[in-house]
């Protein structure tokens, strides 16, 4: 039983040291997003380098992330520390498409909006 809890126990620290490493984020991601449609939640999305994203919304709420691009997936970790998946369908250096973002379950489009690196 205990050899069972610290193989558990090494492959959570293992999956938690993945998450909070950035060096393996898409860099091309990094700077302000704007969406391309008139939506309440999330109109602007900026992604910091230090792993910070911050979503922006019209009714007075800012979400923050810790965050992370690998494999054509933006992974969020909220802060309980929830991890949420979500599929890029397409990043280049002025294009962000994602198959859905976090509640929204339609495709999200957004422009580079800035020039932040």
């Amino acid at each position: 039983m205990k050899i069972l809890t610290c193989c558990i126990l090494f492959l959570l620290s293992c999956s938690y040291l993945r998450i909070s490493n950035p060096t393996k984020s898409d860099k091309r991601i990094v700077g302000r997003w704007c969406l391309t449609t008139n939506q309440t939640n999330y109109p602007s999305i900026t992604f910091r380098n230090d792993s910070l994203s911050i979503f922006d919304s019209r009714g007075d709420t800012i979400y923050w992330f810790k965050y992370y691009v690998s494999n054509s997936v933006l992974w969020l970790i909220q802060p309980n520390g929830e991890l949420n998946g979500n599929r890029i369908m397409k990043l280049s250096k002025d294009s962000l498409i994602f198959e859905t973002l976090l509640e929204h379950q339609v495709k999200q489009s957004y422009f580079k909006c800035d020039n932040m690196h």
